[in-house]
């Protein structure tokens, strides 16, 4: 009973960081001794370090301005988000957080580097860092907040004092941008400035420049009852001219024997088992049969 009102009378008598009860009833003052650069001596013996976790932060209007703060209880996780404490055990565990506040890009991070107990118990030793983006790191134009929250054990017996150690610095990027992708080649055969799509050739006669050509599924050609049209590829005698022309080629009748329709036997460019190539067999080729059905 005594050992608590004397921890009360601490939060009344001192300036503090976080002042408020665990869940237990006995209050915990945290005296803050501010923010220094990270000396040369930050893991001299007198400290051991603390295990911690990062945890998600909850998502409130906090951080604006830079703010590093040790949470002891629920009092203080209010006092900083504004919201309730819901899954936190302050009499098992101290949330630290950090805000960089708000940085004019989004190539800034805010991270806690380590926490360090004394050896008397007596203090803690926080290193917090704002990262910032280097002379080539790439950084979009939309303003940030950085920010961290971690969660550590709760010391046995608890500290009294909370020191911040500065540690920010630049990431370091390549010392030159790599370079953007290649464009995609172009559809198509390059011609000079152009690209000549399908059915477009390229001709050099007259000027470089794509010309277009005849091809059975564009002309029109009618091979009659007993040909059909195949894209043949195009004798040149000079150049240049187009790779293919549309040729009426006469239908042949297929090796003697059954033709089972099931398998769709392709001969040439046509299916021998329907449209018109089928129908001029039937006529045409008494050595060729069909069988239909499975």
């Amino acid at each position: 009973m005594h050992s608590q009102k004397w921890a009360w009378a601490a939060c009344t008598a001192l300036t503090l960081v976080a002042c408020g009860t665990d869940g237990s009833g006995v209050a915990t003052a945290i005296v803050d001794q501010g923010v220094i650069d990270e000396p040369a001596d930050v893991g001299k013996a007198d400290y051991r370090d603390l295990v911690f976790d990062e945890v998600r932060l909850p998502t409130t209007a906090a951080g604006s301005t830079t703010t590093r703060r040790l949470i002891v209880s629920a009092d203080d996780y209010r006092g900083v988000f504004g919201l309730e404490p819901h899954g936190l055990d302050f009499g098992r565990e101290w949330l630290v957080y950090y805000s960089a506040g708000d940085q004019p890009s989004d190539g800034f991070a805010a991270e806690v580097r380590g926490i360090r107990l004394s050896n008397d118990w007596l203090s803690l030793k926080v290193t917090t860092a704002l990262v910032s983006p280097g002379t080539n790191c790439r950084s979009g134009p939309t303003r940030s907040r950085p920010q961290v929250l971690v969660k550590l054990a709760k010391p046995l017996v608890p500290t009294g004092i909370v020191s911040w150690l500065r540690a920010d610095g630049a990431r370091a990027c390549a010392d030159t941008p790599p370079p953007p992708p290649p464009p995609p080649p172009p559809a198509g055969v390059v011609c000079g400035s152009a690209v000549c799509q399908p059915g477009s050739y390229c001709s050099t006669f007259a000027g470089t420049q794509c010309l277009p050509y005849r091809t059975c599924a564009l002309s029109g050609v009618s091979c009659g009852a007993a040909a059909h049209c195949v894209d043949a590829v195009a004798a040149c005698w000079r150049e240049p001219c187009p790779p293919t022309a549309p040729t009426c080629e006469p239908y042949r009748c297929p090796a003697s024997g059954a033709i089972r329709c099931t398998d769709h036997v392709l001969v040439t460019d046509a299916t021998a088992c329907q449209g018109p190539y089928h129908d001029w067999i039937v006529a045409s080729c008494a050595a060729v049969t069909f069988t239909y059905g499975h």
